[in-house]
């Protein structure tokens, strides 16, 4: 059983208004001893309750988003979609449903081109045991303000996590996308993050 007490929820509700807050100030706030704070710190991050990271304000970098309502044909299918698009750097959420769909994805993309063909090409939807997805291009999330987007620092796969081929991606070679930012066909120079 896990126990997250007043005090470990004041904390979270500090970090979260500052990230960079130092320990000794939400001691004081709270009335305890910069130590407990730590430990408590470690308790809850140690619990996977908390997880302390940069989010990025995607209205600044004037990023696109897209929704997809998908399902998929079986269990395995939706287990192996989930697996592999785990590591998609343009995926922002990717969740198991239980209603007429059976998965939801919030993409986003560097400028409305990108979107595009992220939704029609390389997309989620297009994966095999998809047997029907709707797509609704959506503005810029006004709740939450920042949020937990990937930026890839590596750029070396040759394909994409989700398996796509930039290099050989028909919008690719006519530069109406700039590739995947997890491949070394990313045009870095082109994009804002």
């Amino acid at each position: 059983m896990v126990k997250f007490d007043d005090k470990d929820v004041k904390i979270v509700n500090i970090l979260q208004d500052d990230g960079r807050i130092p320990i000794s100030s939400i001691g004081k706030m709270l009335g305890i001893s910069h130590v407990a704070v730590l430990k408590r710190l470690k308790k809850i991050k140690d619990e996977n309750i908390l997880k302390i990271s940069a989010l990025i304000n995607p209205r600044v970098l004037e990023l696109r988003f897209a929704t997809i309502f998908g399902d998929v044909q079986d269990y395995d299918s939706l287990q192996t979609l989930l697996k592999t698009f785990e590591k998609c750097p343009r995926i922002i959420f990717l969740a198991p449903m239980v209603a007429g769909y059976n998965f939801i994805a919030i993409v986003a993309a560097e400028n409305q081109d990108v979107l595009e063909n992220v939704v029609s090409i390389c997309a989620i939807r297009n994966f095999k045991g998809i047997r029907r997805a709707e797509v609704y291009i959506t503005s810029t999330p006004t709740i939450p303000k920042y949020i937990p987007i990937k930026v890839v620092v590596e750029r070396s796969l040759e394909d994409s996590p989700c398996g796509m081929k930039c290099g050989r991606c028909i919008a690719y070679i006519e530069d109406k996308c700039i590739g995947c930012p997890s491949t070394k066909y990313y045009k870095r120079g082109e994009a804002k993050l």
